[in-house]
């Protein structure tokens, strides 16, 4: 969190878990390259957006894109 620079990242398909508010205050991200499925990606988050204070709205996966809304 509090990552001013950070643009983009790319989080591989063996993640199993993250903090939804993992890129709070990361004010210059705006693309989340997740490496699995949006299936995957939406049993990471159970329900939850990914909160962040940044521009990012969707997370690019694999075999789509998931509204991050």
């Amino acid at each position: 969190s509090g990552c001013g620079t950070l643009t983009s990242v790319r989080l591989p398909s063996t993640l199993t878990s993250i903090s939804k508010d993992a890129f709070i205050f990361c004010v210059s991200l705006d693309e989340v390259i997740f490496e699995g499925t949006s299936s995957q990606w939406n049993g990471i988050m159970n329900g939850e957006r990914l909160v962040t204070t940044s521009k990012v709205r969707v997370i690019h996966c694999s075999d789509g894109d998931v509204e991050n809304s």
